[in-house]
């Protein structure tokens, strides 16, 4: 069973992509903003994160650098609908230039994202 972080300061939106990924056998920790998701970072290891870009505390490009420079990185995928300042074409290209693993944008399928971690999982 793979253990994914799963950080959105949006409720409903963690609500519906965890449910979705434990339907499919994964194991979900849910932060609601990157401070957090730094702390479970530090408690223990995951395969995957999910984060969403723009977000309160710690956004979720502070948290992708502080992910990519660990020794054993989990896997990355960034979310994002945009933030009233910065385009989607914007948050993509910050997320690629982060080394984001893959990247959704919201409204994406959660089944899509299910496949596309179970694929960067598997290689």
């Amino acid at each position: 069973m793979y253990r994914v972080l799963l950080v959105d300061d949006v409720e409903e939106a963690r609500f519906s992509i965890a449910s979705t990924l434990q339907r499919h056998g994964f194991h979900v920790t849910e932060a609601h903003d990157g401070l957090e998701a730094l702390n479970f970072l530090a408690e223990g290891s995951f395969d995957a994160v999910i984060t969403d870009i723009w977000m309160p505390k710690t956004d979720g490009l502070e948290l992708l650098r502080v992910i990519k420079a660990m020794e054993h990185s989990p896997v990355v995928v960034a979310i994002s609908g945009g933030a009233p300042k910065a385009s989607i074409e914007f948050s993509v290209a910050l997320a690629d230039a982060w080394a984001a693993d893959a990247v959704f944008i919201k409204p994406f399928d959660n089944t899509e994202l299910v496949d596309k971690l179970n694929s960067l999982l598997l290689h």
